[in-house]
Parts: C-alpha cells; structure tokens; sequence
C-alpha cells in the first residue's frame, strides 16, 4: 500500500481538501484499508460521513450538537425521523 508521505505545507494546511491529489488518494487508500470492517467498500463514506458531522459542529464552536432529520426515505421508502448526536468524547 501506498504510504501516506506530506509536505510540509499539506501538514499545516486547514484541510486535506487543499492536498494534492496523490496525497488524497493515498489517504483514501489508508482509511479505507484501516476501516475494513462489516461495512467493507461502504467504510469510506460512512467515515467522511461523520468528519461533516463533525466539522459542522466544530464550526459552530460546539462539543455537543444535534440534528433532527423528519420524514426520511431510502429509494420511495419512508424510513421514519431522525436524530444523530454528535458529542466530543474529551469534554
């Protein structure tokens, strides 16, 4: 696998957004060979999934956050209503 080597920019940089694309893709490949759980090639959107989660509550400067989903469905079928906490485990 492909090591995950920085530059000392994409270290210091605010998000991985502004890493280059060999550098994107290289972590890709770390994350998805780190979470090869139950969830298998789904592992990748599940995590980026929670880092949004977890980026919209840093930026709005809260350790605790939750969000109501009402009215949910998957492919026509309703799925019910929602609440995902997001909780900063260290606080």
């Amino acid at each position: 696998m492909a090591e995950l080597v920085l530059t000392e920019q994409e270290k210091k940089d605010a998000s991985y957004l502004n890493w280059s694309d060999e550098s994107l893709g290289k972590l890709v490949k770390m994350i998805g060979a780190l979470i090869n759980d139950d969830y298998g090639k789904e592992s990748a959107w599940i995590t980026m999934a929670a880092h949004l989660l977890i980026d919209f509550s840093k930026k709005t400067n809260s350790t605790d956050t939750t969000v109501t989903v009402n009215g949910c469905t998957n492919d026509g079928e309703e799925i019910g209503d929602w609440k995902i906490n997001i909780k900063r485990m260290d606080t």
